[in-house]
């Protein structure tokens, strides 16, 4: 049997050889030694530690990968809706931007307009794509000297960024930017006791936001001062969600997976064969064409047969392969499936799952950065007490996490653990009259309470004493 595809065909209508350009990325042949698009992951089959993602790899995973790009883009964004405030740690109290006699004040000031050229949001949505793609930022700020208040804040692209390996103090001796216009050298500079990286002039000082790599280390006994990409761990989800969705485009394009096929008894011409390709070409390829009849030539029996081809259950593994790594993509980013998979999605648990995103993606991130901003600024800003104050946020502020605080309100003051006043006091409400007054529900009583004066407090509404227990006493 003969496949009107696998015959040779003339040089006008021959297929070429070379990459497919048309594709939304860049497809490479398998090799033998299984070489993918963004790295080789024979090195993770042989437990080579020496295997990381680069910035590249892992911004093109980003622009690529739809459940990734989704996922980063619902933290970023997150994110940036979070109002920084000054937080004075000894009496716990949040002060907010208006609040201008606190220390740090005007750090907070420089956080809500970074820059000339940015607004807030804009400035930390791209900071937490930084970080959750290549697993590190770069900000460096502007100022008069090294040691006077900030003026502006930038950041810098990680895949510009080159770190100068250190001595064995374990701190790189500089950053350089090697940006497209401009370039940018942070050298090492050791002032009380503190590391930092500033410009020659002292005009720019850098801050290196990174996650944990526990390959820092490097076999040699060099140190590799990048920090790993949460998309490290997803790397085999990654690329088998990428080549299924390469294997699906490819069958659709090709017309691979015909739904029939007509088997002739004669053999065809060459004219005969590239006419039938030709019409094949146009009548039976493409989605638009599906389930249409592909015909084949040459029974060795010389008869005709139809028949109809099916899915198998190879074919829809892909689908259910697909459907496991992007579950597992956004699992490992700390989405709620129900925020992004149609057959969980609900308007009931829309909002639960917001708070849900919020409390385990957006806050613990947001606390790692403003952690690290109060410790690049606080030295820049005179005052006695300025240590006793952080650069925070207050969750209760959080408009998202106002169902969760809500429920919880609600239920302390139904149990009696809040009054009125201190449930409307976590919403900024004002106090009321009356409000301070602490309720208990009428249907709790003591377990062992007589029975007659339980009959005699659901008929009356009120626990009066029995006349077997006047002192409305617990009996034994």
């Amino acid at each position: 049997m003969r496949n009107i595809f696998k015959r040779k065909q003339p040089k006008d209508v021959q297929k070429s050889n070379t990459m497919d350009t048309s594709l939304p990325f860049p497809v490479i042949p398998s090799q033998p030694t299984q070489r993918t698009l963004y790295g080789d992951y024979s090195q993770l089959q042989s437990g080579s530690m020496s295997f990381s993602l680069s910035a590249y790899s892992s911004f093109m995973y980003y622009c690529k990968i739809a459940p990734v790009y989704n996922a980063i883009q619902m933290i970023a964004k997150e994110f940036s809706m979070i109002n920084s405030e000054i937080l004075d740690i000894a009496k716990n109290q949040y002060y907010p931007l208006e609040q201008r006699d606190i220390p740090l004040s005007a750090a907070l000031d420089v956080l809500h307009n970074p820059n000339q050229n940015e607004t807030r949001s804009t400035f930390f949505e791209q900071l937490a794509i930084d970080f959750h793609a290549v697993g590190e930022a770069f900000i460096y700020a502007t100022a008069l000297d090294e040691d006077s208040p900030i003026l502006e804040l930038y950041k810098l692209d990680p895949l510009y960024m080159m770190v100068g390996m250190g001595d064995n103090d374990g701190y790189p001796l500089f950053y350089q930017f090697n940006g497209v216009y401009y370039t940018l050298k942070f050298n090492k500079r050791i002032t009380d006791g503190r590391v930092r990286y500033i410009t020659d002039d002292g005009t720019k000082e850098l801050l290196h936001l990174k996650n944990y790599n526990p390959f820092s280390t490097r076999s040699s006994g060099s140190v590799n001062f990048t920090g790993l990409s949460p998309l490290q761990p997803l790397y085999l989800e990654i690329e088998q969600y990428l080549h299924a969705n390469v294997h699906n485009l490819s069958t659709l394009k090709n017309g691979a997976r015909p739904a029939a096929a007509l088997l002739l008894e004669e053999n065809l011409t060459d004219e005969q064969f590239i006419s039938l390709q030709t019409q094949i070409r146009n009548f039976y390829q493409g989605a638009i064409n599906s389930g249409n009849v592909v015909i084949l030539e040459g029974l060795s029996n010389g008869s005709k047969e139809f028949k109809e081809l099916s899915i198998t259950n190879k074919d829809m593994d892909f689908a259910v392969l697909r459907r496991e790594n992007r579950q597992m993509m956004y699992r490992l980013l700390n989405i709620p499936l129900p925020m992004v998979e149609t057959e969980s999605q609900k308007y009931s648990n829309f909002a639960e799952s917001r708070a849900v995103l919020i409390h385990m993606a957006v806050l613990p991130f947001a606390t790692k950065i403003f952690n690290a901003l109060s410790k690049f600024l606080q030295p820049r800003y005179a005052g006695e007490e300025k240590e006793k104050y952080i650069i925070s946020y207050n969750a209760e502020r959080i408009v998202a996490l106002g169902v969760v605080y809500t429920a919880e309100a609600k239920e302390k003051i139904s149990t009696g653990a809040f009054t009125l006043n201190e449930g409307r006091h976590l919403f900024g409400l004002p106090p009321i009259d009356g409000g301070d007054t602490l309720y208990t529900p009428l249907n709790m009583i003591p377990i062992d309470m007589p029975p007659e004066d339980v009959m005699n407090i659901r008929t009356s509404g009120s626990k009066q004493p029995s006349e077997k227990n006047p002192n409305n006493n617990p009996t034994n």
